[in-house]
């Protein structure tokens, strides 16, 4: 009977580990890094997704 329960406890601590793999790849997943060429001489310009949105500044103006 012992036998069957540390059969049992193996079997659920490889059930564990098992989902966190599976997590850490689903993760990786959806994290993935797009490549960028070093090399080239052209400007970066970032994907599509991750641009900032460039805002011009209000200048007020004193009147007296």
């Amino acid at each position: 009977m012992g036998r069957a329960i540390d059969m049992e406890n193996k079997i659920d601590a490889l059930e564990n580990r098992l989902k966190l793999v599976e997590n850490a790849l689903e993760e990786m997943i959806q994290t993935r890094v797009h490549h960028v060429d070093l090399t080239d001489d052209k400007e970066f310009t970032p994907p599509v997704g991750k641009r900032k949105i460039k805002r011009e500044k209000k200048t007020e103006t004193v009147s007296a």
